[in-house]
This record gives C-alpha cells, structure tokens and sequence, in this order.
C-alpha cells in the first residue's frame, strides 16, 4: 500500500513534468484528494472521469485500455452526438479497445473526428478526444467535453468515473505500485 505522502508526492511530479506555462492539468482538489487515499481507494473511489483519464494516460496505462475508457465515456452522450464521423469515432475507439479494430483503423477515424470539429460542437471534440491519443489535454476532454453538454453535469461526471474505475481501475493500481517500487 501507498503512503499518503508518496501518493501526494507521485502527483505533484506529474503534474511538474506536464506543467506548461503555468498550467497543470491535475486540480489542487483532485491531488488533496488523492493523496488521502492509497492507491487502491483512489481506483475505486475515483469521484471524476476526467481526472481518471487523465491520471491513467499520465501514468501510461496500456493504450488500448485506455481508448477503450475514452470511448465508453463519448459514447455517454451518443444521443447528442450530430456528425456521423463523430460516431464512426466513437465506435472505433470502443472497438479498438477491445481489439476488433487496428491502430489504422483507429487513426483514421482520428483524422475523420478532427475533421467533424470543424463543426465546433462539443460532441465533435468528445468524439476526437476518444480516438486520439496525441496528448494528455485530448484524454480528460472526453469526459470534461461529455459532461459539460450531459443533461446532467454531475451525474455524468459520476458516470464516466464508473467507466474508469471498470475499463483503468486494476491497470492504474499495478502501474502506481511498478512507479512506487522504481522509486
């Protein structure tokens, strides 16, 4: 198990090694938060699907597993999603993470997504964010775009971190402990 310390400390590094001018993309709420938990409670107790995204790309689950999460967590808002290609995304990145769909397959739809924000619609960039895997920013706006165009805020958040803790929760616990033990 891990220290409350060593938790806090795990997070503050990482949002050290992704602060860009000034911005860090793990809330000051979100690090007090989990550094009250050891790891195995901050997997299953996770209170937002963005800061589970974002935690399991930081920490570099494996891919599929993670586009997988992002999938399912567009796919919360399939009944607002507008362009077809941002469906087709959708689809592709919960197929790919179950591994009925290649890593072509999967970057094509990326491309497709991009195209269908020229909409500007938040279901566009959602529908982008599953299928792409270019940066950190792209994985917590599935869920951060999702819930903010839900019916319900607050309800959505809560469901996308349901997603993470079933599709991340056991990959996030063994990664932590492998980065705690490397320390």
């Amino acid at each position: 198990m891990i220290d409350k310390l060593k938790m806090n400390e795990l997070l503050n590094r990482l949002n050290e090694d992704y602060n860009i001018q000034g911005i860090k993309l793990f809330c000051e709420e979100g690090i007090n938060w989990a550094g009250e938990n050891p790891i195995e409670d901050l997997a299953s107790k996770i209170k937002r699907g963005d800061w589970g995204l974002w935690f399991a790309q930081r920490i570099n689950v494996d891919h599929r597993a993670l586009t997988l999460a992002k999938g399912h967590c567009a796919n919360t808002i399939r009944d607002l999603v507008q362009d077809e290609r941002s469906l087709k995304a959708i689809d592709i990145a919960i197929a790919y993470g179950e591994g009925r769909a290649t890593k072509e397959e999967l970057d094509f739809a990326a491309k497709e997504a991009f195209d269908a924000t020229e909409i500007g619609t938040p279901d566009a960039y959602a529908a982008y964010a599953a299928v792409s895997d270019s940066a950190t920013s792209e994985t917590t706006t599935v869920a951060a775009y999702t819930s903010s165009i839900a019916p319900d805020m607050r309800r959505n958040l809560i469901e996308t971190a349901e997603i993470c803790k079933v599709h991340l929760g056991n990959l996030v616990i063994d990664k932590v402990n492998e980065l705690m033990k490397n320390e």
